[in-house]
């Protein structure tokens, strides 16, 4: 079965970042397209992480 990487199923590999490090949604970004070849839209990780926290799956901190 080949997996496919899109927004739909995107927070599995934000989850999948955040459980290395902690990580800005622009960091992710890049991650993303470094490891798994696809580059999500600027805003996209943004809203992921939003959708995350609004969940209860990650914390948000400012430094």
């Amino acid at each position: 079965m080949e997996e496919k990487l899109t927004k739909e199923n995107l927070w599995i590999y934000v989850l999948s970042i955040l459980k290395e490090r902690p990580a800005y949604p622009y960091e992710i970004g890049k991650l993303i397209e470094e490891r798994f070849g696809w580059k999500p839209a600027r805003v996209t990780a943004y809203m992921v992480m939003r959708s995350l926290k609004a969940k209860g799956y990650v914390r948000i901190s400012v430094r």
